[in-house]
């Protein structure tokens, strides 16, 4: 088995183990700089765990039905503990609240209105690389 394929099915068990949360959300993928969707892994639309291959300087979302006074935790573990990304939410008027990572991270978002929300993450790499991401919404 190739290193790369058991540390990404690593990450993947243990974090769907560490955060069991259901949540119903559609998932879509897009590159900013060109608008087009484009395919992604996802796990079943109930999970709340993400595993997407992001290629170099594009970005990925994920909706997500929200309520005033929810917080919304986005994990986010990176295959590359060196890759370089930036998650955050994407709030329902398109203003974003983002943070950069190294390798993993965690971002937390106090929603203000009921809407829907996205949970954002981007690939500031020149490579492509394999993410596991991990949402709450309490």
């Amino acid at each position: 088995m190739k290193k790369n394929t058991l540390i990404t099915a690593l990450l993947i068990a243990s974090t769907i183990t560490f955060m069991p949360m259901h949540s119903y959300a559609s998932s879509t993928a897009f590159n900013p700089g060109s608008g087009s969707a484009q395919e992604l892994y996802q796990l079943n639309s109930k999970d709340t765990s993400i595993y997407w291959r992001i290629p170099s300087k594009t970005a990925y979302t994920k909706y997500v039905s929200c309520k005033a006074g929810q917080t919304l935790g986005v994990g986010v573990t990176l295959a590359d503990s060196s890759a370089k990304a930036r998650i955050g939410v994407i709030d329902p008027d398109g203003t974003y609240h983002t943070k950069s990572i190294e390798g993993f991270g965690f971002f937390q978002y106090e929603i203000s209105s009921s809407g829907t929300y996205e949970i954002y993450c981007k690939n500031n790499d020149s490579y492509d690389f394999d993410v596991v991401v991990n949402y709450s919404l309490n």
